[in-house]
């Protein structure tokens, strides 16, 4: 089955029309020449035709890799989507049962979850600039907060425990 099926009805027009001036040209004295330029035109029309076919391949070709690239990146995009709902869970039910703090190079808090806040008695905003010196209870040795600050200026996650004094404590 053709591609291009009015490309072909009208080439097919077209032809159709070089013949039957070709025959009404037979009959004349000079139709000899006459009917050479037409089965070059015809012939020219033909190649003209078969490049047009040509063309059409590739582009059905390259259409098709392209309907495969779209497939595989849909699917692409719907792993990333599961996995960042998967991630999304997994910090609910992290920060729901865990103290989270997150802090920058220099030790200054620039993020705490609910429970944080809620354990500590601070508000977020209270929170968010401070260093951890604000819930020191005085009961870790000045090792113990050496090695949890090189730990946090390593970029890796401290994980311990901390025995913290919260703002009731500070203002009570």
């Amino acid at each position: 089955a053709p591609r291009w099926p009015a490309l072909h009805i009208v080439t097919m027009l077209v032809i159709a029309f070089l013949l039957a001036y070709a025959a009404a040209l037979h009959d004349q004295a000079d139709s000899r020449q006459e009917l050479l330029r037409l089965a070059i035109q015809v012939g020219a029309l033909g190649g003209f035709c078969a490049v047009l076919r040509s063309i059409a391949g590739k582009l059905a070709r390259e259409r098709a890799r392209l309907e495969a690239a779209n497939r595989a990146l849909d699917a692409e995009r719907r792993a990333v989507a599961r996995s960042l709902r998967s991630l999304q869970d997994l910090r609910k039910a992290i920060e729901a049962r865990m103290l989270v703090s997150i802090t920058d190079r220099r030790g200054r808090i620039i993020e705490a979850n609910d429970y944080f806040c809620e354990r500590s008695g601070y508000s977020r905003q209270d929170l968010i600039g401070m260093d951890h010196r604000i819930l020191d209870a005085g009961v870790h040795s000045q090792d113990f907060w050496r090695e949890m600050w090189r730990t946090i200026r390593s970029g890796t996650a401290w994980q311990g425990e901390m025995c913290c004094r919260g703002y009731n404590v500070m203002k009570g």
